[in-house]
């Protein structure tokens, strides 16, 4: 069973900001860990110019251990 959201422009914009600003922390914090490229490859994918975009939750995935 999958839900989605619908996302505007706005919308994946305001994560896009968040998601620098998150990257910004981790590299003042931690350096350039992991974490800091995982954000900042998602930011830059995000960075498009869509006219929106749906999300979608894969909810009956198992995460692997």
């Amino acid at each position: 069973m999958a839900n989605k959201i619908e996302l505007s422009f706005e919308e994946l914009e305001l994560i896009g900001k968040a998601l620098m600003s998150h990257r910004w922390r981790v590299e003042k914090e931690e350096g350039e860990k992991q974490e800091f490229h995982n954000a900042a490859s998602l930011a830059d994918r995000l960075a498009c110019n869509h006219n929106g975009a749906t999300l979608v939750f894969n909810t009956n995935l198992k995460k692997e251990s």
